[in-house]
């Protein structure tokens, strides 16, 4: 039994959170990999259970408009593409595509829709609850956008019918010796020996081409060539190996303006690929095996994360200095009230700093409190310089014990 295994209580630092680190998971996928390799307790921390906070899996995550635009462009994708290709369609500009479309309701039609579905997953989530109304407005606003996105990516994207009576193989558990010719949106595979798991985008069997596709909607990073690479190892080395296409043979990272293609790995590589991946898995698990769980406090690391306000390896490095940037994150004890919505206190151990909150937050003098995202404002004069900082609707405010 690995030591995993055994339910390990959370030493929580801050108030009202309690919660199990997590048992060792029976597949990674690319991103859990990735996040566990970049910090393992950043990996462990997401992944706990927080049983007093909600039912969900692991920390409520954050919730950025962006991520949620994200969100929404595959999911319409996927309505798309699996409409197109079971109605027999090669692309998504000829008169039966257009007829497809129409019935579906138009691109503007099923972005809303989608922006309706994924709003409902995050009003599940009890961190952005308040945040509702914004998320709403934001989104909607971004309706012209999505749907640009969403016909840039679709018009590059080379649709494959499916074959007759495999309408949607993915969905079924599929687990004939060989994918029929097809377009297969949002395709799961397995590998038991990689112990990876991952989700394609967009999978197609063409003949003797067998494609994975993976839709960006930001910036181009090397880690979308290690994804898709990995994506490669794990078809290759899936549980019920394809006999007539055990190879993927091309590899493409769309983006909205272009495409950007991978050299897909021979044998070969995949077998080297392989044996690299087991030792990285390996020495993953190892360091959730850790007590405590190592931290990695970098900028990189850490300047994002939405489980940071429990990591106190990260706070450590914040303390006796506030960065100077338009957002900080401050450790912050209450000193005295300043006014109805100003206080004055420490931030990070610096002194005389004025903190403005809103009119519904309670801080109570003697209290720490972590406070994520909030801005740096401009130093205010009163008998010397003092650090001025400002809550904003991106701030989290976090009592500690």
């Amino acid at each position: 039994m690995s030591p995993l295994d055994s339910p390990r209580a959370i030493d929580s630092p801050v108030k009202g959170i309690e919660g199990f680190w997590p048992s060792e998971p029976k597949f990674l996928s690319y991103s859990a990999l990735s996040s566990g390799e970049q910090c393992p307790r950043k990996w462990a921390l997401r992944n706990a259970s927080y049983p007093e906070i909600w039912d969900g899996k692991g920390y409520p995550p954050a919730v950025s408009v962006s991520a949620v635009n994200g969100l929404v462009v595959h999911g319409v994708l996927e309505t798309l593409i699996r409409a197109l290709a079971e109605s027999g369609c090669e692309n998504s500009t000829g008169e039966d595509a257009i007829s497809v479309l129409r019935s579906l309701g138009g691109f503007t039609s099923l972005v809303d829709a989608e922006i309706g579905k994924q709003l409902g997953e995050v009003a599940r989530n009890p961190r952005t609850v308040d945040r509702i109304p914004w998320l709403q407005q934001s989104l909607r606003g971004s309706i012209g956008q999505i749907r640009s996105v969403v016909q840039d990516l679709l018009a590059r994207t080379s649709i494959h019918p499916k074959s007759a009576g495999m309408e949607r193989p993915e969905a079924s558990g599929y687990r004939a010796s060989s994918l029929p010719n097809g377009s297969s949106p949002e395709f799961w595979a397995t590998s038991a020996s990689l112990r990876l798991r991952g989700r394609f985008d967009l999978l197609t069997v063409d003949g003797s081409v067998t494609r994975i596709v993976d839709y960006k909607t930001g910036a181009e990073s090397p880690s979308h060539v290690d994804q898709l690479i990995i994506y490669a190892a794990i078809w290759a080395k899936k549980e019920q190996p394809d006999k007539i296409h055990p190879h993927i043979n091309q590899l493409i990272v769309s983006y909205p303006t272009h495409d950007v293609v991978i050299e897909a790995p021979s044998e070969t590589e995949i077998t080297q690929i392989s044996a690299e991946l087991g030792a990285r898995i390996d020495q993953m698990l190892t360091n959730l095996t850790m007590d405590p769980i190592p931290a990695r406090p970098l900028e990189a690391n850490c300047r994002h994360c939405d489980v940071r306000h429990l990591c106190t390896p990260y706070w450590e490095t914040l303390r006796g200095s506030v960065p100077e940037r338009d957002f900080v994150d401050v450790e912050f004890r209450v000193i005295e009230a300043n006014g109805p919505r100003s206080l004055i206190g420490s931030a990070n151990g610096v002194p005389n700093t004025i903190l403005r909150v809103h009119e519904t937050d309670r801080l109570e003098i003697g209290t720490t409190y972590r406070v994520t995202d909030v801005r740096r404002d401009p130093e205010v004069e009163i008998d010397e310089p003092r650090l001025s900082l400002s809550k904003t609707s991106a701030s989290e405010i976090y009592t500690l014990k």
